[in-house]
């Protein structure tokens, strides 16, 4: 039998017999107290401790199991007992008494106390918001931080956005397209010229960088806005003729056509989505070419008519009011207080005006000259192309526009625009005049877009009119 007093275990085991392979040796230091095990007549009872207080530190609670060994020879008479466990719970440095008067202290706080004023009515909502947070007198008296600083330093200021329109800029405007066309010729390579030449450089080992270079060079010769309006528009042609159960829409029939179009009138399209998808059709024609069907005789008289019944429904155009001479005034006389960049903008501004431009064509201009004379003085520039220009001689040939220097107020702003880009570092590389960046204080590589400059010219009149309204005009200044 096991000794209490700390006797080998394996000796004694040895001694009486036991094959106690498997055991853990008891401990010789202090141990905790074990549970007492009455032993049975025919085994052999041994403590087992799972560790001391030495091994744990200022651990508390102890698992003590109880394990009776049994002889090999009676292990197979007799069930083998299951551990008992049992849970001591110790208080060595006697702080149970002092958390468990804690936590009745912060109990009685919590119900005794003066509640909160979300607290005292939960269904009601508080009157303390933010603003009494924000005013109050720990806010107000504390010294402004380093972050504050730096925003009062770069002061932002906000522009008038109603009315305006976001552009994308002209690159994304064209990739975007393209990857709509080519998604759609691709879908039945056999029945364009373009898609069947594709198809086979594919086959022939083309990169795919070529072929993408391929399809770009095919429409070179479009505008941007352009690819955009007929790449919507076959898209559209396409979804309506997939819900009709028209799997390729390149191959389609004057009959397929014509119910498309039917079905555009029924569900209420746009006034001109017709008439754009008969014209998108006949684009597609003259630059990839149709092999299975022939587009004048898909697009018929009853397709034309459906298309003419749809465009009457059209709104009148309504065009918004001019710029008065009180508003050019101002802008010219803002030429005079404003910083060096905003006059840039406003010179742009003026521009357009006096020489009756459109913005985009006023950001192809690749050289500004000023003459004078003794009460006047004109502003001379060259253009590289305008929205007229068709042929490629046109598009190579520089368009002069002229504008008066001196303007309404008989004040010389055009000196002052050429200063001010000479001190901000414009020059005429990609664009006349590129967009500026408020939040970093500096002109990007994008251009300005018509909507940027229009909420540049509705903040310098916002400024200094202050019964306009700037719904008055148009966000678009290239027309």
């Amino acid at each position: 039998m096991v000794d209490d007093t700390g006797a080998d275990s394996l000796d004694v085991g040895q001694e009486a017999g036991l094959d106690l392979r498997g055991c853990r040796k008891r401990w010789s230091g202090r141990t905790l107290a074990a549970a007492d095990c009455e032993p049975d007549s025919a085994s052999v009872s041994r403590e087992r401790s799972v560790g001391s207080a030495d091994d744990l530190g200022d651990a508390s609670v102890q698992l003590l199991p109880s394990v009776t060994l049994e002889p090999p020879t009676l292990l197979a008479e007799q069930p083998v007992s299951q551990p008992q466990l049992r849970l001591a719970v110790l208080d060595l440095h006697g702080s149970e008494a002092a958390w468990k008067q804690c936590a009745r202290d912060s109990k009685r706080r919590r119900l005794l106390g003066e509640p909160l004023p979300w607290e005292s009515m939960p269904c009601l909502p508080t009157r303390i918001g933010s603003s009494d947070v924000l005013n109050s007198r720990t806010v107000i008296d504390r010294p402004e931080s380093s972050v504050q600083s730096s925003t009062q330093q770069t002061l932002v200021r906000k522009l008038v956005l109603k009315g305006s329109r976001r552009e994308l800029p002209d690159e994304d405007i064209r990739r975007v397209a393209l990857l709509k066309l080519q998604s759609l010729i691709l879908s039945d390579q056999f029945a364009t010229q373009l898609g069947t030449s594709l198809g086979s450089l594919l086959e022939d080992g083309l990169s795919h960088d070529a072929a993408t270079q391929s399809f770009a060079d095919c429409f070179r010769m479009k505008a941007s806005s352009t690819l955009q309006k007929r790449a919507s528009s076959l898209q559209r042609l396409v979804n309506i003729l997939a819900g009709l159960g028209v799997d390729r829409p390149f191959r389609l029939t004057e009959s397929e056509l014509y119910a498309a179009l039917c079905e555009m009138r029924a569900t209420g399209a746009g006034a001109t989505s017709a008439q754009r998808i008969i014209e998108s059709l006949f684009f597609l024609e003259g630059t990839v070419k149709f092999l299975l069907v022939d587009i004048n005789a898909v697009v018929s008289g009853r397709c034309r008519g459906v298309a003419r019944d749809m465009y009457l429904g059209k709104h009148p155009l309504s065009q918004k009011f001019p710029l008065s001479v009180f508003q050019v005034r101002i802008l010219e006389e803002a030429m005079n207080h404003e910083p060096s960049f905003v006059q840039c903008i406003l010179g742009q501004l003026l521009f357009c005006i006096h020489a009756c431009c459109r913005w985009k064509d006023a950001q192809r201009l690749r050289k500004l000259s000023v003459e004078f004379s003794e009460e006047e003085s004109l502003l001379y520039a060259d253009a590289i192309s305008s929205k007229t220009s068709l042929s490629l001689d046109a598009r190579t040939r520089f368009l002069p526009y002229v504008a008066l220097g001196h303007g309404v107020t008989g004040k010389d702003w055009a000196s002052r625009w050429l200063q001010a880009r000479q001190a901000e570092r414009l020059g005429f590389d990609d664009c006349a005049l590129p967009s500026f960046s408020e939040r970093k204080g500096c002109w990007v590589s994008a251009p300005m877009s018509a909507s940027e400059g229009t909420c540049w010219l509705r903040e310098v009149l916002g400024k200094r009119m202050s019964d306009w309204d700037p719904r008055s005009f148009g966000s678009d200044l290239g027309r």
